[in-house]
């Protein structure tokens, strides 16, 4: 059996502009969220359970957002840890969601 490798909270480099943002166990079990930098602006898919766990998100992919804002939030479905956070987003960053789960998270 391979050694387990300890769970870590925060935002970690996958390769190619793309990063996972891995947050803690809030009571429904940790959650992530995913970071695409290209091009000088940014895409942010899903936004956690809540505005506390998006706004700690939110800082640990300032220094990566600050020359390429957040400009696209991608909801991929309507389970509140990839919505709940939205509203940390400023107003002008477009939320993208199908038509069947725009309806569900209104």
């Amino acid at each position: 059996m391979a050694d387990e490798i300890p769970f870590q909270e925060g935002l970690f480099e996958l390769g190619g502009g793309a990063h996972v943002f891995v947050s803690g166990d809030m009571g429904f079990g940790p959650a992530n969220a995913g970071l695409v930098v290209s091009a000088g602006e940014s895409l942010v898919i899903d936004t956690l359970y809540d505005v506390q766990h998006a706004q700690a998100m939110r800082a640990d992919m300032a220094n990566l957002t600050a020359t390429a804002p957040v400009r696209y939030v991608f909801n991929t479905h309507t389970d509140g840890d990839h919505f709940f956070g939205n509203q940390v987003f400023s107003a002008d960053t477009e939320i993208i969601a199908t038509k069947a789960a725009s309806a569900l998270m209104t």
